[in-house]
């Protein structure tokens, strides 16, 4: 099988296809041109009838049946491009057949994509760790909510049933308010011209802060001396979502309260969103490693059938030649027994040997000698077509590098992973009833 020129014919094909494919836009865009041609001249027909002008009604009927001939001269064409792609198309399939059909390149191709789905599955198990890792931080988080939510729940005790405290949480929260106010109306002020009054508004800030600071410290005091759980937190984060009460002109310290929680409770599900997205995603994940883990199984079970039978016919091939090297060293044992009978019979028969028949014995061991050398040597030419058939399978190493064999790899891991998908929805219908 020479890769090199299917693939050099298979990207031919290929390029025809897509040069036919795009003559065909071009007819259909001339088709609708013509078909449009025709509804216009049937309108002018339509009104030159309505004007009783004969000749503009048969130069439209000319223009009608003319189009006509051309729409039906499109379509021939377009047919005859179309079946020369099915041509190319069934070319295409002989190619990769040829190519699929080949026992080393298939078992080549099937190790290649069980690689691939293990390297998949190892990127898998990462980015499910990554989202473990964010899993644990959004946790975290959650529990951080629920305790902001509990020290917002521990203000709203501590105003119901110490009014005092109500009355300082109040305070702090007008205060807060003013300095928003002072801040604002620096704003509005000439950096140069009105210093003195930028001035003196930042001192009267800084005192408003420290007053801020006195009346958390108490608060914060009071509520550990009564076990009351109030935190510095929860103030803060009460007086950021301050609510302004127009009518009585003052910070609404329940509402305050409230949208404080709300606020809170909404980044809270918002998390718990995050988390369930997790959770689903880390399923999705894992339901694909088990898929790929499958499809890997598949493919090495059918590389090792192919190797096991391919053993078995090489291990039925060896023994046969085993069979007939073991019957025709017994026909040639037997052969040079009856030569050493008779040789000992003619030993026998002879009361003494003669010169000549030493060195004519002499010849014979060196001839034989240089026959079983020889025979050697013929053995080891033999073994040489075995390094050879190795060398030619090692060129699939480098199979990928052609575009054929590239498709014909996304085509059976396609074919593969549409199959254990099957098979394991199918497993868990089973299942499940």
């Amino acid at each position: 099988m020479d890769l090199e020129k299917l693939n050099k014919d298979y990207e031919e094909t290929k390029s025809a296809i897509e040069n036919k494919k795009k003559v065909i836009e071009k007819m259909e865009e001339e088709l609708n041109i013509t078909m449009e041609e025709i509804e216009i001249a049937r309108g002018e027909k339509i009104i030159s009838q309505r004007e009783n002008d004969e000749e503009s009604v048969n130069i439209a009927e000319e223009k009608i049946e003319e189009n006509k001939k051309k729409v039906e001269e499109i379509k021939e064409k377009a047919e005859q491009e179309k079946k020369e792609i099915q041509e190319f198309q069934e070319k295409i399939e002989e190619i990769i057949q040829e190519i699929k059909e080949d026992p080393e390149m298939k078992k080549h191709l099937e190790k290649v994509l069980a690689k691939r789905y293990e390297r998949e599955n190892k990127k898998v198990n990462k980015e499910i760790e990554e989202i473990e890792k964010g899993k644990e931080e959004t946790k975290k988080k959650i529990e951080e909510e629920n305790k902001k939510i509990q020290d917002i729940e521990a203000v709203q005790e501590m105003i119901k049933n110490h009014p005092s405290m109500k009355e300082r949480l109040q305070e702090m929260l007008n205060t807060n308010n003013l300095i928003g106010k002072l801040k604002y109306q620096i704003s509005k002020l000439d950096e140069e011209k009105d210093k003195d009054k930028i001035d003196k508004k930042k001192e009267e800030i800084e005192k408003l802060k420290e007053k801020i600071e006195e009346d958390k410290d108490e608060i914060i005091d009071y509520s550990e001396k009564n076990k009351l759980g109030v935190t510095k937190e929860a103030i803060e984060s009460i007086m950021k979502n301050a609510v302004y009460d127009k009518e009585k002109k003052e910070i609404n310290i329940n509402a305050s309260i409230n949208k404080t929680k709300k606020a809170i409770e909404e980044n809270k599900k918002k998390l718990q969103r995050e988390l369930g997205d997790s959770n689903r995603k880390i399923k999705r994940y894992n339901n694909q490693i088990t898929i790929n883990e499958k499809v890997i199984i598949s493919l090495r079970e059918e590389t090792t059938k192919k190797e096991k039978k391919a053993k078995e016919q090489n291990n039925l091939e060896t023994n046969k030649e085993n069979n007939v090297k073991i019957e025709g060293t017994s026909n040639e044992q037997s052969k040079v027994k009856n030569v050493e009978v008779q040789q000992k019979q003619v030993i026998k028969a002879e009361k003494k040997p003669k010169w000549f028949q030493f060195i004519k014995r002499f010849k014979n061991w060196r001839a034989n000698r240089k026959k079983g050398v020889s025979s050697k040597e013929e053995q080891k030419v033999q073994v040489q077509p075995k390094v050879i058939k190795n060398e030619a399978k090692n060129d699939f190493t480098q199979s990928l590098k052609y575009q054929v064999v590239k498709d014909i790899a996304e085509q059976m891991q396609k074919e593969k992973l549409e199959e254990i998908k099957r098979n394991h929805k199918e497993h868990e219908e089973r299942s499940q009833r």
